[in-house]
């Protein structure tokens, strides 16, 4: 038996595309390259970024082998919907984000990789952070 359709991108479907499009991204694939790897239409890459088409489980699974993410990575962290935490404003999904893990990762040196984190965790814990400008 058939789903009905739903009409509108539910928050689900808007959230699994915005990890769609940031694994896109850390992976360094346009969305042409992305849908070239899936055989599927570069706008049908875009409709999956933006919520706008669900994306069935197999093609899910296919996402994942070529992006090489887990699974789950599409799901991690989601709860229940009555809890709010769909919301597509996720700070994991903002750009600043994304380069700043990018950019930390391609740091060889893992002993200064380290201390960045420890000096971006300092701030982050510091009096200093409170005061706003």
């Amino acid at each position: 038996m058939r789903r009905p359709r739903t009409p509108h991108a539910t928050e689900l479907d808007i959230l699994v595309g915005n990890r769609i499009r940031m694994a896109r991204n850390l992976s360094k694939l346009t969305q042409v390259e992305l849908a070239a790897a899936m055989g599927v239409s570069f706008q049908q890459i875009q409709k999956y970024e933006k919520g706008t088409n669900c994306v069935c489980i197999s093609r899910l699974w296919e996402l994942s082998r070529i992006l090489r993410m887990p699974f789950t990575y599409f799901f991690a962290d989601v709860i229940e919907p009555e809890n709010e935490h769909l919301s597509s404003e996720n700070i994991l999904l903002q750009t600043e984000t994304l380069e700043l893990v990018d950019n930390y990762y391609r740091i060889n040196n893992r002993i200064l990789a380290k201390q960045i984190f420890d000096i971006i965790k300092t701030a982050a814990q510091s009096d200093i952070n409170k005061i706003k400008e």
